[in-house]
């Protein structure tokens, strides 16, 4: 399925549990009730993942079963809609939209993986890779903005000099690119663990703690260091033919996606405390 013509991306979204039912009907999958959710597109394919998805006949059907499947959804289904754009404040490249699934029609054979109640465990093991890429473009994003910030100070005037040697400035400088360096080498480090395991043939889930750790550092990192360059800035800061507001943004969404900072402290504290 994946490497056919029409499967080009994914959306990627939140459910509410119980919001959707799957039953199997001959050889198609039958999504019931009006389901809406927070999408990714345009991308011609979309995979879903639902509680209470038990293919099995309809009158066999245990809606108190609450395990997930994860199916490939062609956008072209009928009873897929795309009802509105959402715009964000940063990942803009991304378009995001509201999506609705009312009475889509799934062959049964797009179910991935092709083994029932595996949903959950397909999304987990992608979370340590994803918690890796989301750590690298956060410092992407920190360094852009200190680079933009640094560049300014040097050019911009106030009092006679630039307003580099002020202290105040060479203060917010240093602690920027101190964070950065420092999320740099911990997304490294999760990096190297990945190659590692990959190696070795063992399952991303050795380097939890590892890969949590620079996420949170990372994605906070890229919110600070983007926060003190509109400061830098000043009131350019805030103008969009200056990049500071965008990079900004981009940092607020860094340190949500792949599991909010709250999370990724709660998923180091339970290991340390070998209850991971």
């Amino acid at each position: 399925l994946l490497d056919s013509p029409s499967a080009t991306g994914a959306f990627r979204f939140v459910i509410r549990p119980t919001e959707a039912t799957i039953i199997e009907v001959s050889a198609t999958v039958f999504l019931r009730k009006n389901v809406q959710k927070l999408g990714i597109a345009p991308l011609t394919s979309m995979f879903f993942y639902g509680e209470n998805t038990n293919l099995r006949p309809i009158d066999d059907f245990r809606p108190e079963i609450h395990d997930s499947d994860g199916l490939l959804i062609d956008t072209d289904t009928p009873g897929f809609t795309v009802s509105r754009d959402l715009p964000k404040l940063g990942y803009k490249g991304t378009e995001s939209c509201e999506i609705h699934l009312y009475d889509v029609m799934v062959p049964v054979a797009n179910l991935l993986g092709g083994a029932e109640g595996r949903g959950l465990q397909q999304v987990l093991s992608a979370l340590e890779i994803g918690r890796l890429n989301v750590a690298a473009r956060s410092v992407g994003i920190a360094q852009a903005a200190y680079d933009s910030a640094l560049a300014y100070s040097r050019q911009r005037e106030a009092f006679g000099q630039p307003i580099s040697e002020f202290q105040a400035i060479q203060f917010k400088l240093a602690d920027m690119a101190t964070e950065i360096d420092a999320a740099r080498l911990l997304t490294y480090r999760v990096a190297w663990l990945a190659d590692e395991a990959r190696a070795a043939g063992d399952p991303p889930q050795h380097h939890t703690l590892e890969s949590a750790m620079a996420k949170l550092h990372a994605g906070e990192t890229a919110v600070r260091v983007a926060n003190e360059a509109v400061q830098v800035l000043g009131g350019y800061g805030l103008i969009k033919d200056y990049p500071a507001g965008k990079y900004y943004g981009d940092g607020r969404a860094a340190a949500v996606r792949e599991g909010t900072s709250e999370i990724q402290r709660l998923v180091i504290a339970r290991q340390l405390l070998g209850r991971g």
